[in-house]
This record gives C-alpha cells, sequence and structure tokens, in this order.
C-alpha cells in the first residue's frame, strides 16, 4: 500500500523528461542529484509495487503458506514449535531504502530473481578450492552480465548492471582495507549518513541508465554531472 501511494505521489510530481530541459542543466549540482535520486526511486517503487502484488498473490492462494507446527523427538517430546509461514522473501521497501551497502539493496531486489541467479549462475562458477569469502570478479562480473542479458538487448541495461558490479567489487575492497576499523572506531550514527549518500548516489547515477536505455540520453545524464560517479567510483 505504501508503495502505490508513492507511486501517486513521485509520478505527479517527478518526470525523467525533466533532466533534459535546461532547467535541470542549469542548476545546481545538488538540486540535479537529489532529482536524479527521486526519479530512481519512482521507477524503484512503481517495479516494488509490483513485486509486492505478485508476492501477495502467491501467498493468497496459499501456495507459499506453511502451518504452524511442532517438531518432535524420537521419544514424540516436543523439541520445538515452527510458526507460521507466509514464505514472503521481498524485503520491505524502507529497508531497502535504509541500506547503507548498496549490495544490501541488491540483494534485497526482486529475490526470487536474485536468488536465482546466485544459485544457478554465479555459485556454479565460482572455484570451489579458495577460501570461502574470498572476492572472486569474474563469477561476479558474469552473473550481473546475465542479469543485464535477461532484462534485454539495451545499452542502459548493462551500463546499469556493470556498474552495480563495480560497485560492489570496489566495496568489498575498500572493506577489506578499511572497513573493519571503520566499524570499530567510528560510531553507526556518524559513518552511516555519509555511507548512505554516497552509495544511493552511485545507485542512482548508474540506475537512471535503466530508465534512460539509450546512450545519448544516459551521457547527457552524466556530463551535466560532471561524471561524477565514474570519478567517486575511480
Amino acid at each position: 500500500v505504501m508503495c502505490l501511494v508513492l507511486v501517486v505521489i513521485l509520478t505527479g510530481q517527478v518526470k525523467s523528461a525533466y533532466l533534459f530541459t535546461e532547467e535541470w542543466v542549469q542548476s545546481n549540482f545538488a538540486y540535479k542529484v537529489v532529482y536524479l535520486f527521486f526519479v530512481v526511486q519512482t521507477k524503484i517503487v512503481s517495479c516494488y509495487a509490483g513485486f509486492s502484488s505478485m508476492e501477495a498473490n502467491f501467498i493468497a492462494c496459499g501456495q507459499s503458506y506453511k502451518p504452524a507446527h511442532e517438531v518432535k523427538d524420537k521419544d514424540g517430546k516436543v523439541v520445538k514449535v515452527v510458526p507460521e509461514d507466509f514464505f514472503a522473501i521481498n524485503d520491505p521497501y524502507l529497508g531497502l531504502l535504509d541500506a547503507g551497502v548498496l549490495a544490501t539493496a541488491v540483494a534485497g531486489w526482486n529475490v526470487q530473481v536474485h536468488n536465482w541467479l546466485k544459485y544457478y549462475i554465479m555459485l556454479r562458477l565460482m572455484d570451489r578450492s579458495k577460501p570461502r569469502g574470498q572476492l572472486q570478479v569474474m563469477p561476479m562480473i558474469l552473473t550481473f552480465v546475465a542479469s543485464a542479458v535477461w532484462h534485454g538487448i539495451e545499452v542502459g541495461f548493462f551500463v546499469m548492471f556493470m556498474g552495480l558490479a563495480f560497485i560492489d567489487l570496489i566495496q568489498g575492497w575498500r572493506e577489506d582495507l578499511a572497513g573493519d576499523w571503520v566499524l570499530t572506531n567510528v560510531p553507526y550514527r556518524v559513518y552511516h549518513p555519509f555511507l548512505w549518500l554516497y552509495q544511493w548516489f552511485l545507485g542512482a547515477y548508474f540506475t537512471i541508465a535503466f530508465i534512460l536505455l539509450r546512450f545519448e540520453k544516459i551521457n547527457h545524464v552524466h556530463k551535466n554531472l560532471y561524471y561524477s560517479g565514474h570519478i567517486v567510483l575511480i
């Protein structure tokens, strides 16, 4: 319901066509970024409303419902009570929006497809002889490529998914270098707002390609943001 309300509000106030007006081009950098963020959020909430509706239908028909039940040992003694479960696997929109790490937001997006890509593509490409948790670049990049191809042969899909892949990759390297120190020495309330702004700026910067699709339109937006997302990512 919240997503539907946001869709109605945002679609009435935020238009991607405004990004091609002289007014947006001549605006200051902060305004451009904020407007870009809301254009992307408009697309996200509209898709999320669709995901939630599909999942609600699946739950309503009873296909994903498991009633509460007791787990007993061999002597018939109850050792655990498992509560009822509707198997709703898509994360709430506010949880997605609050994610300080973009990889967390990506993992909570269209979870059914995310899990399929993870288990049927990425894990099958990974070298199991390497230590668990070690970053493997090619399986991750090829998984994002597969997702881009699945969406369609459009420049915008490849720009967005490759952008997200490199954000995830570089974030992993930075966490290895300084992540533990930051988490240990800097309070959450101090670092989280900065991390949130950094991640969602990059997220909006590359996700706009998913909306605009054509190279010249994507380049128009990136050029008027001074290719700052590319620079920050490097």
